[in-house]
Parts: structure tokens; C-alpha cells; sequence
């Protein structure tokens, strides 16, 4: 356990940004996952093109999703640690 508060109370600043832009981060990602183009390319597109098109589409979407969800885990975890160096805090300022 960190036992000096500046360090602490540091750290969970620190963390507090990175929290924030975490967030800001997942909330663009999101907005591009629910935004993707159509996995059908355009009508005139035959063959090769077509196919190339849609597998494109589908690698962009998933890699999005995969973004999008990794922002969300790494939010969820700066959140935590920020709870936890806050309570530490707390319980230091008791003891």
C-alpha cells in the first residue's frame, strides 16, 4: 500500500484524467461502431471488388467493436482504482 498521501492523492489525479479521457475516447468509439457503412458495397460492384468490400466492412466493424469494448474494460478499471485510492485516502485521514 502507498503510505504517502501526496503519492497517493497523485496517483488518483492522474488516474481521475485518465478516467476522463478513457471516456471520451470510448463514447467516439461507440459513436463510430453504431455509425459503420453498410456491409454491401455499392450495386455496380461485382466479383473480387464485392467480396473485398464486405470482408473490409466486417474487419472494420469487428475491429471497432473489439476498440470499443477494450475503452469500456479500461474505464471500468481506472474507475475502480480511482474508488480505491479514494477510500484509501479516507481511511488514511481516519486512522
Amino acid at each position: 500500500m502507498i503510505t504517502d498521501i501526496s503519492t497517493t492523492e497523485c496517483l488518483r489525479i492522474l488516474l481521475e484524467q485518465q478516467l476522463r479521457e478513457l471516456t471520451i475516447l470510448r463514447g467516439r468509439a461507440w459513436h463510430v461502431a453504431t455509425r459503420m457503412p453498410s456491409a454491401l458495397p455499392p450495386g455496380e460492384w461485382r466479383g473480387p471488388a464485392h467480396d473485398a468490400y464486405t470482408v473490409l466492412i466486417d474487419r472494420l466493424n469487428h475491429q471497432v467493436k473489439c476498440l470499443a469494448h477494450a475503452l469500456d474494460e479500461a474505464a471500468s478499471a481506472s474507475s475502480q482504482a480511482v474508488a480505491t485510492l479514494s477510500m484509501a485516502r479516507q481511511v488514511d485521514r481516519v486512522g
